[in-house]
């Protein structure tokens, strides 16, 4: 399974930290508004998990909207 690091952060140099890191895509919400349907495009409908490490509210407010949800039909 090959696994992808997508970093969001509003601090350019966060970001900036993230991409010596190794991130495959960096995403600023505060100047790429539209960063949930980037992230949607480049991962085949959105992420399979997210790791917040952050105490801003926004963080755990927008983590689900790039979340893939599974819908499982009952038997």
């Amino acid at each position: 399974m090959q696994l992808r690091t997508i970093a969001i952060d509003i601090s350019e140099a966060q970001l900036d930290s993230a991409r010596s890191l190794g991130a495959d895509l960096v995403f600023n919400p505060a100047t790429q508004p539209d960063y949930c349907e980037k992230i949607k495009a480049a991962t085949n409908d959105g992420v399979h998990a997210a790791a917040i490490f952050s105490a801003a509210n926004a963080a755990y407010e927008t983590a689900p909207e790039v979340l893939r949800y599974q819908h499982f039909c009952p038997r």
